[in-house]
């Protein structure tokens, strides 16, 4: 049976920062569609950061692991609105509703091999912060400079605050999520010298206080 697919191109260029270039594991070289009850899910990660949402207007009749070069990502980008990414005759494409195809997939398209549940990278009972030691060129990947709101809201995990991965809702990413998995290095403490700085500070405000 032919697989359906037809999926909003709009943020597929921020959804490919997170997918893996050249891993060993090439399954996660690509970015996967899934069907969803209320659309279709779209989903990229590399192991370290994971990025995915919901479009409520997909279509998706299976899941699929789709090769994302970066002919395609550019396409995506392109001017024109009202982008779509969907296989159309047995091709992978980049459709613009108005101005039709904007790329054409040469060749095979589909990535075998099984993805990982992406789901259980994301803990239950979150809590608003952010708490940990994380990669700062992972965290530089969820700053989206092209949004007119880059801002968003950080997460962690109530049960495991210490190891919890940082679980980001960017605010220009209409029902999307990402997670940035913590460095295994223990976090650091704040300098000793400010400590004591802060100590000294405070015992001359009382001595003046007295002195007054």
């Amino acid at each position: 049976m032919a697989i359906e697919l037809d999926v909003s191109a709009e943020h597929l260029e921020y959804l490919s920062r997170f997918m893996a270039k050249g891993d060993v594991r090439y399954y996660l070289n690509g970015i996967r569609v899934e069907p969803h009850s209320d659309g279709a899910i779209m989903v990229a990660t590399d192991g370290h950061t994971l990025c995915s949402y919901l479009d409520p207007d997909g279509k998706c009749s299976e899941a699929v692991i789709l090769d994302a070069p970066k002919q395609l990502i550019a396409a995506a980008m392109s001017k024109a609105s009202s982008k779509r990414l969907i296989i159309e005759g047995g091709q992978l494409k980049i459709k613009h509703l108005q101005e039709g195809d904007v790329f054409i997939y040469p060749g095979n398209f589909l990535i075998e091999g099984n993805y990982p549940d992406w789901r259980k990278a994301i803990p239950d009972e979150l809590v608003p912060g952010l708490i940990g030691s994380f990669n700062m060129k992972y965290i530089d990947r969820i700053y989206n400079k092209k949004a007119r709101f880059a801002g968003g809201t950080f997460f962690h995990s109530a049960k495991d605050p210490q190891t919890s991965p940082a679980i980001y809702r960017p605010t220009f990413l209409r029902n999307g999520i990402c997670v940035i998995m913590p460095m295994r290095d223990e976090m650091a403490p704040i300098p000793s010298w400010l400590e004591k700085q802060k100590l000294e500070i405070k015992a001359l405000a009382a001595q003046q206080e007295q002195a007054a």
